[in-house]
């Protein structure tokens, strides 16, 4: 209730419900937590009604800006003005679910098993699989995920990886509520494919606009290979019927391929670029085919020469094109695509895309320069004063960095890629602008890695404007940047306590160090002493391509090559690993009322969740030998027992109890 005063004679009081649909926008925007907004709908009708359709947007849009950004032009919905009821609700529900995980470091891990269902070249189903022969090294997965669907229905999200040779589906359908799904799984192997000649080196699931064509459920995807096989894949689901797998094949003058991206238009079309052999790229549109039943390029240039005598910022590259190769390729913006290269003085390039055609000249070049003063994030740029000099690196991963808000992309923070990450040899993270002159802006590396050169940087993840994650080369160790600067937007533990939580409580949220969130390194391994044995266990007879799944696998010393996750607030985080994929869900088992949008309750008593896993001093909580959110019942359970440690000077292991 709130009070007027008129000529210090009498006051009118209004009521909440009565206030105009403007002030009750400003009202939402203030709540601090969604039980606060879940309390403020119970006030009335009126009140709930715009809670359900413009409350939980407003509260998400605030509290979780560059989370909403990326989600609302994915999804129909949140953004559009016509979501169905309940979704803003529901994302509200993810993000703060999500985010809580993440403080607590509730992260549960499963190896993903290999399909058995194989389909053959010639369309024909196999109901066993080749072995494959083997190999020195394990295979290098690549990894793509997409969703389809809004919060308020049915989702559908399609995993695409590989295993060597073989491509490998998973289609899990998701209702609204309960967490519970029907999944169809799938393999593709040619039948010609040689281990090692005919490895997959390129995977991308094609868009919503590619799937259900004449009524059989399939997906298709561009399948590329050493060999310098470029393919677009039909497969037909499992529960499909009538359904062959087709296959159209790219131009590519057999030269191998190396590195490929994949950017969606808001039309529906596709824009494919492919890194054929150590220096050239090519501009594929994959809805096109010639006469001869091939898709041939858009365009198609050698980068071998490019920049290699040209001035940047008055210093001059030299003339290595002869062992410089293309690493990487991403699209920035519809329009932009650049090059990681290397090893080169000017590891990066910026191409401009006009008419889907490449300009022959890079738009830009920048050069790598790294000094001590140069590590931390708030450190002035050692460029202003001339101390900086470029040397000899190379670029594995470039990634777009996504709109701080729902409005950035209009303002250039997400559409047109001005802002950009880049992972680089010498473990350095490095945050670009096209619209500076200087070739980085801030490095972003963890104290515990002595600000760089312990691992090079092969993959990169942003969870919007919030959260980082890198892939390093050793170890396994999956590196996770907090970039949530000064005060959060959202912050879980101004949200009530569970007053029955006998697992969690708010100083451990806090963690012994006394503080929530932050940045942590993770090895996605077996610790040693873990329910599969040490570290030492004999997994080095396991076949490379072999459809075991032995959790001892992934103890070995790998790097972490690929990360997609189907949407910035998507609560799985996929991750491939030396001869293995690994799932990360954001979920802290022993939560009393989980995400039902993602997983389904387990119905069982807090005794038992206590038993199958606990809360250690950081909060870390692990399901043990449970049941994992991601198992149908009587499968095997996979889970990962990790450990991790802070990013700090304290280095502290820590592990999962179990």
């Amino acid at each position: 209730m709130s009070k007027i005063d008129k000529n210090d004679h009498a006051s009118t009081t209004i009521s909440l419900p009565f206030l105009p649909p403007e002030l009750w926008v400003q009202i939402t925007a203030q709540v601090p937590s969604a039980g606060t907004l879940a309390s403020l709908a119970q006030v009335n009708r009126a009140l709930h009604g715009f809670v359900e359709n413009e409350g939980w947007k407003t509260f998400s849009r605030v509290r979780f800006p560059s989370l909403y950004a990326s989600v609302s032009q994915r999804f129909n919905g949140p953004s559009k003005g016509h979501a169905s009821t309940g979704e803003g609700r529901r994302l509200a529900r993810t993000l703060t679910t999500a985010s809580r995980a993440w403080d607590r470091r509730a992260l549960v891990a499963q190896s993903i098993a290999v399909p058995s269902t194989d389909f053959g070249l010639d369309g024909d189903v196999k109901k066993t699989a080749s072995k494959p022969r083997k190999q020195t090294m394990g295979f290098v997965p690549r990894v793509d995920v997409r969703e389809t669907g809004a919060f308020g229905g049915q989702r559908t999200e399609i995993l695409a990886w590989s295993t060597g040779t073989a491509v490998c589906l998973r289609a899990r359908r998701r209702k609204v509520s309960g967490g519970s799904y029907q999944e169809d799984v799938a393999i593709w192997t040619p039948n010609d494919a040689k281990d090692g000649r005919d490895d997959i080196t390129a995977l991308h699931l094609l868009g919503d606009d590619y799937w259900n064509t004449g009524g059989i459920e399939s997906d298709k995807l561009v399948v590329g290979t050493a060999n310098g096989d470029l393919r677009l894949i039909e497969i037909p689901r499992t529960g499909s019927t009538g359904g062959k797998a087709s296959i159209t094949a790219f131009s590519t003058s057999n030269l191998p391929v190396r590195s490929s991206s994949l950017h969606h238009n808001l039309d529906g079309s596709a824009l494919l670029a492919i890194g054929l052999g150590d220096s050239q790229i090519a501009l594929y549109n994959p809805n096109s085919s010639s006469a001869d039943g091939r898709i041939d390029p858009l365009d198609q240039i050698d980068v071998s020469n490019s920049g290699s005598s040209s001035i940047v910022h008055g210093l001059s590259s030299l003339n290595i094109s002869s062992s410089k190769r293309i690493w990487h390729n991403a699209f920035l913006s519809p329009t932009v695509l650049a090059l990681g290269m290397g090893p080169s003085h000017s590891p990066i390039e910026i191409y401009t895309i006009q008419n889907d055609r490449l300009l022959q000249s890079p738009l830009r070049t920048f050069q790598i320069s790294r000094d001590k003063e140069d590590t931390k994030l708030d450190a002035p740029h050692p460029q202003a004063n001339g101390t900086s000099k470029p040397f000899l690196s190379s670029i594995y991963t470039i990634i777009p960095l996504p709109g701080s808000s729902a409005s950035s992309a209009d303002l250039g923070g997400n559409s047109n890629g001005d802002v950009f990450l880049s992972g680089a040899y010498d473990g350095l993270i490095r945050l670009h602008d096209l619209r500076s002159n200087r070739d980085h802006e801030q490095m972003i590396s963890d104290a515990a890695g002595g600000g760089g050169n312990d691992s090079p940087i092969y993959s990169l993840l942003a969870r919007g404007r919030e959260r980082l994650l890198a892939g390093t080369g050793r170890h396994n160790l999956l590196k996770v940047f907090d970039l949530r600067m000064g005060a959060r937007c959202y912050e879980y533990l101004d949200a009530q306590p569970l007053q029955d939580d006998r697992v969690g409580s708010k100083s451990a949220a806090h963690g012994t160090n006394g503080s929530s969130g932050g940045s942590f390194n993770l090895f996605l391994r077996e610790h040693s002493g873990g329910p599969a044995g040490p570290s030492s266990s004999n997994s080095s007879n396991v076949r490379r391509g072999s459809r075991q799944q032995p959790r001892q696998r992934a103890a070995i010393d790998s790097s972490v090559y690929t990360l997609a996750a189907a949407s910035a607030c998507s609560p799985y985080i996929y991750a491939g690993v030396e001869n293995q994929l690994i799932s990360l869900a954001l979920h802290a088992v022993a939560d009393i009322h989980p995400d039902t949008a993602y997983f389904e309750d387990p119905h069982v008593s807090r005794e038992d969740l206590w038993w199958r896993g606990a809360v250690d001093g950081l909060g870390s909580s692990s399901s043990g030998n449970g049941t994992g959110p991601d198992e149908q019942q009587g499968q095997e359970s996979n889970i990962l027992n990790l450990s991790m440690y802070e990013q700090d000077l304290g280095m502290k292991l820590c592990v999962q109890r179990s």
